[in-house]
């Protein structure tokens, strides 16, 4: 009797077959590009949506409610690039590279960054006082800074020079040059250190600070100002610094008593060098007998402390935490550094 012989099944039937791999092939016949159970779903009957959602999913989520509940965060925006678009943070803003056209510069003073001592010998209640009392002496000092317009944030002031006709930016270089004429043009009042130089944002007047609940208000109609006037006070800036910021603080470049030393009989000599130069150690610096050299940095400092708080979408448009500015200001933080040749060329 012969004995069965048990016959081998061909491979290509086997749905334990390996692939190259070394992982078995999932058994069922699926739709391309999609998996076995996708391929039995009706195509008439709703999907279930999947309960698994990725590791911090929720924590990411409960933290952006919370910064959209901020208070502020909804409050309306006047952009001072591009087209001066008008509404919440998040619409107005753009990223530094797409800025094509500056159309103001914003300085934002606030009590917040403002030292009371030698200069503000008291702190006055809102930006309408403060104006009142300090800012329209600074302003009315020099003659480009006379024709800014303030508007009353609703808890500091904002000054704003307009340009009669928007700086158009048509190259990463120019960006780069006017960021530095910015800078170094905020730096020329006791503004907040950390409010941005192109992406510059205000309140639009009628519109309410949602912190305080009170109005965004016109203190004084400004006047447009040309690029040119702009490059000029820039490089005044560069050429005789510490005279330029003396003069708009206290109204000349000579100071009786010195307010540092504060001696009888002294005097702050802030006068600028007779020849030209645009090095910081000349350019930044005043003399007084009693107290002797003086940097820029401990002058701005009288008046300046920075924002040693920084809160999210504050007035000074900033959309992160800035880290908290020291009191003391490092002597490289403030001296202008603006290129004396071709600030506004290609």
């Amino acid at each position: 009797m012969k004995k069965s012989i048990p016959v081998k099944k061909p491979t290509h039937d086997s749905d334990d077959r390996q692939k190259p791999s070394g992982v078995k092939q999932p058994k069922g016949r699926t739709a391309k590009g999609g998996s076995a159970a996708e391929s039995r779903h009706h195509p008439e009957k709703p999907k279930k949506e999947s309960s698994s959602k990725a590791p911090g999913a929720d924590v990411g989520q409960q933290a952006s409610q919370l910064r959209s509940a901020k208070p502020g965060r909804d409050d309306q925006r006047e952009a001072l690039f591009n087209s001066g678009a008008v509404g919440n943070f998040r619409e107005v803003m753009v990223l530094q590279y797409e800025v094509t056209q500056i159309c103001g510069i914003l300085f934002d003073i606030d009590s917040d960054c403002l030292r009371v001592g030698k200069i503000i010998d008291e702190m006055p209640a809102d930006g309408v006082k403060l104006y009142e009392r300090y800012v329209r002496s600074w302003l009315e000092n020099h003659p480009l800074l006379s024709k800014a317009e303030v508007r009353f944030s609703g808890r500091g002031v904002h000054c704003i020079l307009h340009f009669a006709t928007p700086v158009e930016i048509k190259s990463d270089r120019r960006r780069e040059q006017w960021d530095t004429v910015i800078r170094a043009v905020q730096r020329s009042l006791p503004s907040d250190p950390e409010a941005p130089s192109l992406l510059a944002m205000t309140r639009p007047l009628g519109s309410v600070n949602s912190k305080t609940g009170r109005q965004v208000e016109l203190i004084k109609e400004g006047e447009p100002v040309t690029e040119q006037e702009v490059l000029h006070f820039a490089e005044d800036l560069t050429r005789r610094g510490f005279a330029t910021v003396t003069q708009i603080l206290f109204g000349a470049t000579t100071v009786s008593p010195c307010p540092f030393c504060c001696k009888v009989d002294s005097t702050l000599h802030a006068a600028a060098p007779l020849y030209r130069t645009n090095d910081p150690g000349v350019t930044n610096r005043g003399t007084c007998y009693g107290c002797g050299k003086v940097t820029l940095t401990k002058l701005v400092d009288l008046v300046l402390k920075g924002r040693e708080e920084v809160a999210v979408d504050d007035d000074a448009n900033s959309e992160a935490v800035a880290p908290a500015s020291g009191d003391e200001f490092d002597d490289q933080d403030c001296p202008f550094h603006v290129p004396a040749n071709g600030q506004g060329d290609e």
